[in-house]
Order: structure tokens, then sequence, then C-alpha cells
């Protein structure tokens, strides 16, 4: 199956709450707000199949997929309560992820026979279709959403989709060679043109460039690695690890 389990994402892309949590900070703690992230779902939610989730950029709320009432849709919670709110207009919805602003949640829907990119204001409102997008079924890795552009893994390749809507295009500057496996996660860096890459089947991560051909290994074990607050951190075995990252030279 190509969806992460649960557990996984949780901790793989909570790197905000990790970081507020574990790392030094800058701020005196008595300005940090608390985060509580027991998650209990009600009796009519379930985990779905795609029930992935994903903290915001600046770690004020989680949204994630489940089923409600035997309908997909995108839940959210705010990291300072314990209240579910659910997202009207996401039916159908898997594998969110947030702009880089913390304001819009895109998320991948199946309309019929066809599946589409959709975007929504994290405060609800009306819900936008960014691209009609071509989705194996069972598989979704989801994306990257930085500024004017979405990066999104579906059957191999990685496409880029101005965030306004759009038809959207493989990047060539790195493309899938067999056997390479399938591209499994992507996120954009700040600078919004470097790019942290992991393959299906390979415990590696790696980075790549909008603007150059080809990748380069940052770790041997680093896969559905996230860059947050200085750090990359990522899974392994049953452990979750932090190691100091410079997103300009891409060095651990």
């Amino acid at each position: 199956a190509g969806w992460v389990p649960w557990i996984v994402v949780a901790a793989v892309v909570s790197t905000a709450l990790v970081a507020t949590a574990l790392l030094p900070s800058s701020r005196p703690a008595m300005t940090q707000a608390p985060v509580r992230f027991d998650l209990i779902l009600p009796t009519d939610m379930r985990q779905g199949d795609f029930g992935g989730g994903e903290i915001s950029p600046d770690g004020q709320r989680f949204v994630f997929a489940t089923t409600v009432d035997g309908r997909d849709q995108l839940v959210l919670r705010d990291m300072a309560s314990t209240g579910l709110v659910v997202l009207s207009g996401t039916e159908g919805g898997i594998c969110p992820f947030w702009s880089s602003d913390s304001r819009s949640v895109a998320f991948f829907a199946s309309n019929g026979h066809q599946v589409q990119l959709k975007r929504i204001p994290a405060t609800g409102g009306p819900v936008q279709v960014i691209a009609d997008v071509q989705l194996e079924p069972n598989y979704c890795s989801g994306g990257t959403w930085r500024g004017a552009v979405i990066l999104f893994v579906t059957d191999g390749p990685i496409y880029r989709v101005p965030a306004t809507g759009g038809t959207p295009t493989a990047l060539e500057t790195f493309p899938r060679k067999p056997p390479q496996g399938r591209y499994a996660s992507v996120q954009l860096l700040a600078d919004g043109h470097q790019v942290l890459v992991t393959v299906s089947g390979d415990p590696a991560l790696y980075a790549a460039s909008l603007n150059a051909l080809g990748t380069r290994k940052i770790l041997d074990e680093g896969a559905f690695a996230r860059y947050a607050a200085g750090h990359l951190f990522y899974t392994r075995e049953a452990g979750l690890f932090a190691r100091p990252f410079d997103p300009e030279r891409l060095l651990v």
C-alpha cells in the first residue's frame, strides 16, 4: 500500500511540535503557548485508509484525514485545545498538506473517476480546485506548498503546479529512472528551489533542485524526513531522530 501508517506520519510530519518541545529555543520558555497533543476520535469518526496528518508550519494547528459518518473528510484541531472541526467541502479528502503561511490546506479528493488537487482556507470557506491529477488507486504521498508553488507526487514523477491553479507539469530536473522506485515524499525548503525527496524502497534522503539536474544524498537513513527549526526530523525503526541541517549548503 502507498499510504504511510498513522503513527509514522504523525511522528514525522509533526516537526513543529517536536522542535518546540525538544530543542532549545531563543524565546523565553514562559512565552511559549502550551501544546496538547492527545488525539481521541469521537464515535462518529474513525481512522481511514489515508489517515495521515500534518501540523501547520506555525505550529498552531493540526489537520488530518479521517472518516466522518462513512465519508472521507478533513478535520482540523487547534493545538491549544482538544476540539475537532470538520472542514466542510472536503468530502473525499485525503493526504492534506499546508501552505507555507499556514493559512490554507491543500488535499486530494476523488470526484467520481477523477482525482483533483484542491485547497481550502484553514478557517473554512469555499473549496478551490487547483488541478486534475492522475492518482493511482491506494497511493498518495501528499505534497509541499511554498509561496505560489505546489509540488506533489503521484505515480512516479514529481509534478509542479501553481497554487492558484493550472495544469501540472512533471519536473525534469530529477526525473525517475527505472529501476529506481517512485518518489515517495517531497518537501520544498525555504528558498523555494531546494527540495528534499525520498524514493520508495530506498531508506536514504536526497536533495534536489528545481533549477539543476540530479539528486544528492543527504542521509543514508532518513526516508520521509522533514526539515524544521534548523533540524532534519526522521524515523528509523521505532525511534524519532533530529539532526542539525544547513538548508543552504544541504549538509547535516
